[in-house]
């Protein structure tokens, strides 16, 4: 019967220490879930802000062809060279420019020349 017991409270006592393992083990994943979460609703709010800045930048640019458009229509054929060699160049800068920003960012460090 003693032996019994003890086997008893043994097992009682082994069980109880796995219970507190995995409770704290229960905890440290819901710290890590929290963790993650935050840096969700932060990427989340950035990407809201950048496509707001998108959308802006976009009229912007609806704006500007407009106005090339009435431009174009007024001056004629001859301004469209004009304006295609400018569009390119400032394509190119804007290429330029990006490549540059890619090379130059935290992840790839910086532009060696």
């Amino acid at each position: 019967m003693e032996n019994e017991i003890s086997r008893d409270t043994l097992e009682l006592s082994h069980t109880m220490t796995r219970v507190e393992r995995l409770k704290k083990a229960l905890s440290e994943m819901d710290k890590e879930i929290h963790e993650k979460n935050a840096i969700i609703s932060r990427s989340e709010n950035e990407i809201v802000k950048r496509n707001a800045v998108i959308e802006r930048k976009q009229g912007l640019i609806d704006q500007y062809n407009k106005k090339v458009e009435a431009v174009v229509s007024e001056q004629g054929v001859g301004i469209v060279d004009v304006l295609s060699t400018i569009l390119s160049r400032l394509l190119q800068s804007a290429l330029n420019f990006r490549t540059h920003m890619v090379l130059c960012s935290p992840l790839y460090g910086p532009l060696d020349l």
